[in-house]
C-alpha cells in the first residue's frame, strides 16, 4: 500500500470514529436528559444571568453548543424567550462548549480501554448510562488514531503549503470559520487543528486563529435553524453570528498579547489551544452579557418589517 493510501485510511479511520463517539455522546446525553432542556431554557432564564448559567450547564451537560443553539432559536419563535434571554443563553453555550475542546486535550492513555469495557458490559446489560464511557472511549480512541496517523504528515509539502495560506491570523480565522461551517461543527475542525498542533504540524499562531475562525463558522447551525423562522429567531440566529464575529475580530486586535497568554497556560500544545478557545469563550461572555438587554430593546424599538 502506498505511504499516501496508509496515512488516508488510517486519518480517515480515526475521524470516523471520533465522529461516531461525538455523535453517540452527544445522543447519549441528550437521551438521558430527555424534554429537561426545553424545559430549563424556559424556566430558568429570567433574567440574563441566569439564563447565560442555563446556557453553559445545558451546553455542557448536552455536548452541543449547536443543539442548545438551534433549540433556543425555536423557544425565540415560539415567544417563549424574548431576544435578551436568548442572547444569554447563546453565550453561555458559547462557554459551555468549550468544556468538549478540553475534553479532546485529554491525553487518556490506557483509560480509553476502560471506557470501552464499561460500555461493553453495561451496554449489553441495557444499562443506559454505559452508552456514554462507550462513546467517550470511542472519541478518544479516534483522536489518537488521528494523531497518529498525522505524525508522518508533518513534513509534508501538502501540508506546509496549507499552512502557509493560514499564514495571517485573518487568513487563519477564514479557513476555520470556512472549515468549520463545512464540516457542521467546530468541534471537529478543533479536533483537527489541536492534532496536527501535537505533531508540530501548524504553529501555535495559524492553530489559534483556525480555532477563533471555528467559533464563526458555527454560527451555521443557527443561521439553518432560522431559515424557516420569523422575525424573533433570525434575529437571535443573526446575534450570535453578530458577537461571535465581533469577538474575534477583538482578538484579532490584541492577538500578540493573546497568544502570549495562551503559551504560558501550558506547554502541550494540544492544551494551548483548548485553552485559548476557553479563554476566547469567557472573555467575550463576560464582555457582551451586559449589552444583551440594551441589544435587546435597541431591536424591540424597531418596527417588524
Amino acid at each position: 500500500m502506498p505511504h499516501w493510501a496508509g496515512f488516508a485510511l488510517g486519518f480517515t479511520l480515526g475521524l470516523v470514529l471520533f465522529f461516531l463517539g461525538l455523535l453517540w455522546l452527544n445522543q447519549s446525553l441528550r437521551f438521558l436528559a430527555g424534554q429537561r432542556a426545553q424545559a430549563v431554557l424556559t424556566r430558568f432564564t429570567a433574567t440574563p444571568a441566569r439564563a447565560f448559567v442555563a446556557g453553559t450547564l445545558l451546553t455542557a451537560v448536552l455536548q452541543s453548543s449547536g443543539a442548545v443553539t438551534a433549540t433556543t432559536v425555536a423557544l425565540v419563535d415560539a415567544g417563549l424567550l424574548d431576544l435578551a434571554a436568548a442572547t444569554a443563553v447563546i453565550l453561555g453555550a458559547n462557554v459551555g462548549t468549550t468544556l468538549t475542546v478540553q475534553l479532546f486535550a485529554l491525553r487518556p492513555g490506557n483509560l480509553v480501554w476502560v471506557l470501552l469495557a464499561i460500555g461493553a458490559v453495561g451496554l449489553p446489560l441495557r444499562r443506559r448510562w454505559a452508552a456514554v464511557p462507550a462513546a467517550l472511549g470511542l472519541l478518544f480512541l479516534g483522536l489518537e488514531g488521528m494523531e497518529r496517523s498525522l505524525a508522518p504528515l508533518a513534513l509534508s509539502p501538502a501540508l506546509e503549503s496549507l499552512v502557509a495560506a493560514a499564514g495571517s491570523p485573518l487568513a487563519a480565522v477564514g479557513l476555520g470559520a470556512a472549515g468549520s461551517a463545512l464540516l457542521q461543527s467546530g468541534s471537529v475542525l478543533i479536533a483537527i487543528v489541536l492534532t496536527l498542533a501535537r505533531q508540530g504540524a501548524v504553529t501555535l499562531p495559524a492553530a489559534v486563529g483556525l480555532t477563533l475562525g471555528s467559533n464563526v463558522g458555527t454560527c451555521v447551525t443557527a443561521l439553518l435553524a432560522a431559515t424557516q423562522s420569523g422575525r424573533a429567531g433570525r434575529l437571535a440566529a443573526y446575534t450570535h453570528l453578530l458577537f461571535n464575529l465581533a469577538g474575534v475580530l477583538a482578538a484579532l486586535l490584541v492577538y500578540p498579547w493573546f497568544l502570549a497568554v495562551v503559551g504560558l497556560t501550558s506547554q502541550d500544545p494540544g492544551r494551548q489551544i483548548a485553552n485559548a478557545q476557553t479563554l476566547f469563550n469567557v472573555a467575550t461572555a463576560l464582555a457582551a452579557l451586559p449589552l444583551a438587554r440594551p441589544w435587546a430593546r435597541l431591536w424591540e424599538a424597531r418596527p417588524a418589517r
